[in-house]
């Protein structure tokens, strides 16, 4: 009987065990191979190699000393349950890395990573007390008697440990959160990087590791943004100037939102009135974001595009010291010859008069923007051109893809939007701030004012565009004068949509 069971166990660790150790291996090899990350994980590989080499190497040596290991030197007895255990450890870390790649990666499937190190360590435990038994007769009973005694004893002594376990335990069968999710656990939010046996540990915006033990992540209220829905409100309460009309502040608010990079469309974002101060209004600014990680940077996108937005309207946030009045901002006087400096460098400007340039400068606006806020869309209705005082503007077009495409860019001294202010078109490329912009805006109905005074302005403006064009389509034909007479035709057509778009008769 003796020999039959020392076959069977010789025929195991010889043969079985290094087989499947070697399956594991070529198994796990192919997955991390197709998926470039072998060199990461090449750590299991070799770890698994050793074993299985340390493993023949016991077998080939036990094998010329005794080949009945039941009979072997108690030493030998020890070596060889150590080293299976071993063996029996590297197949099971094998599988974990399978279940996890196939499970986890591939089938989105969560399985806790601790609860199959439990799995682990029971196996190697009811292992390692199977071959003590088998090797030196010891009978499995008086062992669990044994340890029953000594787990009462570490039950006592490590309740607050077993208590931590165990909820762990409760918390990946009810799921609250997975690794991934963004949290709030006492008071402290963050995204979950780890979860262990006995603790659950996150990330937060500040890049601080905050440790909890599982017993007080289940004893504390826990607000989940990751699940069961992305989609999360966010409120800002701040005051505005009472003289300042509440509808019109909250048109410029929920503007000002809608172009904010990260808050959803739908919801829409809203402004409210929620109360009077001291001189001033509350308002609640209300908006949705799905990416709960840019929290704080959405909130900062929106608070600048809110100050800036305000700024250009008119609206300034209460301030006791002194009073402020809703306006629009027109140039100071003492920025006036500055303003009347950039207008004529602008190309199709420069032909101007000194009293031309200063009817100009009278109607013009500066306007503040800040990064990655739009001046215009594409595809919007136009009438006013933008002349850049200080900034850069990169011009993007929708690609057929629906993505933005930046196709060039516009910096101090140049400008956009001629057409829409003479002729009322529809943008043709969305204008986007990339550094803090100052401009200059010519619109609509102060420059018909101007024309009204002074119809030789659009003439002198015309023909600058003119030239400006020859120059451009010259370097593709070398017929000048055909040139010449393609452009004054449509200069009729042209001078016709501008008086019908202007209201003017020139």
């Amino acid at each position: 009987m003796f020999f039959i069971y020392n076959e069977v166990l010789m025929f195991f660790l010889s043969t079985l065990l290094p087989s499947t150790i070697i399956i594991l291996i070529i198994l796990i090899a192919i997955v991390l191979w197709r998926r470039n990350e072998f060199k990461q994980n090449r750590r299991i590989i070799v770890s698994a190699i050793i074993t299985l080499v340390t493993l023949q190497l016991f077998i080939y040596l036990q094998g010329k000393i005794n080949p009945f290991l039941i009979h072997a030197p108690t030493s030998n007895k020890i070596i060889a349950i150590i080293t299976i255990v071993f063996a029996y450890a590297t197949v099971l870390q094998l599988l974990k890395k399978l279940v996890i790649e196939f499970l986890v990666t591939g089938y989105k499937i969560n399985i806790p990573p601790f609860i199959l190190d439990i799995i682990n360590w029971i196996v190697i435990i009811i292992t390692a007390l199977w071959f003590i038994s088998f090797l030196f007769g010891i009978e499995l009973t008086g062992l669990l008697v044994g340890s029953t005694v000594l787990s009462a004893v570490i039950g006592l002594s490590l309740q607050e440990i077993l208590s931590d376990l165990f909820v762990g335990v409760v918390l990946q069968m009810e799921t609250p959160f997975v690794i991934g999710d963004w949290v709030e656990l006492a008071g402290e939010k963050g995204c979950v990087v780890a979860q262990s046996w006995r603790t659950t540990s996150i990330m937060t915006h500040s890049k601080n590791f905050v440790i909890f033990t599982n017993s007080n992540v289940a004893s504390e209220r826990i607000i989940n943004y990751s699940r069961p829905n992305p989609v999360q409100r966010q409120d800002i309460t701040f005051g505005i100037d009472e003289n300042a009309p509440p509808n019109y502040v909250k048109q410029v608010l929920q503007e000002s939102m809608m172009k904010t990079k990260g808050i959803l469309k739908d919801p829409p974002p809203v402004a409210h009135v929620t109360a009077f101060g001291d001189s001033e209004v509350l308002y609640t600014i209300r908006y949705w974001i799905d990416d709960f990680s840019l929290v704080e940077e959405i909130q900062d996108r929106v608070l600048s595009l809110v100050w800036y937005s305000g700024k250009r309207a008119g609206i300034e946030p209460s301030t006791p010291e002194r009073d402020v009045n809703i306006s629009i901002i027109k140039i100071d006087k003492e920025l006036h010859n500055e303003t009347r400096d950039v207008i004529r460098s602008i190309s199709f400007l420069e032909d101007l008069d000194d009293a031309q340039i200063k009817r100009l400068a009278d109607i013009t606006e500066l306007k503040l923007y800040t990064v990655d806020e739009p001046l215009v869309l594409q595809g919007d209705e136009g009438d006013s051109v933008f002349i850049i005082k200080s900034g850069i503007v990169g011009v993007y077009i929708v690609a057929k893809d629906g993505s933005d495409l930046r196709v060039d860019e516009r910096i101090a001294g140049e400008f956009f939007g001629e057409m829409s202010l003479l002729t009322g078109n529809k943008r043709t490329a969305s204008c986007i701030a990339e550094t803090e912009v100052e401009v200059l805006i010519i619109g609509k109905e102060g420059f018909v004012e101007v024309l009204t005074a002074d119809p030789t302005i659009l003439q002198v403006m015309l023909d600058a565009l003119d030239k400006r064009r020859l120059n451009l389509e010259h370097k593709k034909t070398a017929d000048e004068n055909r040139l010449k007479e393609k452009i004054a035709a449509e200069r009729s057509s042209l001078m016709l949509k501008i008086k019908g778009f202007l209201g003017i008769s020139l």
